[in-house]
């Protein structure tokens, strides 16, 4: 098992030995968190599998980057990132077993306790949903290529959209916001595969992949 804190350079993982920092794929929005909020910073784990931590706002404006209540959510088993919004600002969790259940309770700035590791809704509405990849570097994050498509499995992901930002093109800079594929081609959903284009100038190291609802 493994013990995940937030120190200001990152959230850490510690094995009872040593800690890694594993948040690098998230830093922009690392970056991002006031520092005002660190010492206010809430982490809990749900279903066994998703470490989460309630960064509170947070902002880059060099990286277009603007999310209130941002809660950052690592999902253990595919080793992604994602984001999410609670409409609350969290201020502390615990675990609560009940009828053999542990489930996982969060306190907010409104005054209110949450059990939220049920459902996938929030007050009668759909949860929102967005994950991004992480720099992808087909050789290495020195080695430019030509980045010319993309094959997308998506099973079952109605309603989905993928959009894309290039790293470290032949003058060193990375692309400041995701952009949409051509054509609207990046809507896709259903049990679907399909091949997404880059433009004919999208050569770089690397490419990161933005999926939102």
């Amino acid at each position: 098992e493994y013990t995940y804190y937030y120190h200001p350079t990152g959230i850490l993982r510690y094995d009872g030995v040593s800690s890694k920092l594993i948040s690098n794929p998230i830093w922009d929005y690392i970056e991002g968190i006031n520092s005002i909020n660190i010492s206010k910073i809430v982490g809990w784990t749900e279903d066994e599998r998703y470490v989460k931590f309630a960064l509170g706002d947070v902002v880059n404006t060099d990286r277009e980057i603007n999310r209130p209540d941002c809660v950052a959510v690592l999902d253990t088993i595919d080793n992604q990132w994602s984001f999410e919004s609670k409409g609350f600002k969290p201020t502390a969790q615990t675990k609560f077993t009940e009828s053999e259940v542990i489930n996982t309770y969060v306190g907010g700035d409104d005054g209110n306790v949450y059990q939220i590791d049920t459902g996938n809704s929030w007050d009668g509405e759909d949860m929102p949903f967005d994950t991004a990849s992480g720099p992808i570097w087909p050789v290495s994050p020195e080695v430019e290529v030509d980045l010319t498509r993309v094959l997308i499995f998506a099973d079952p992901s109605l309603g989905l959209r993928l959009r894309y930002k290039l790293y470290y093109r032949s003058d060193g800079r990375i692309d400041t916001e995701f952009k949409p594929f051509a054509h609207n081609q990046a809507n896709f959903g259903g049990n679907q595969r399909i091949n997404l284009y880059f433009p004919e100038d999208s050569r770089a190291c690397g490419v990161e992949f933005f999926v939102e609802e």
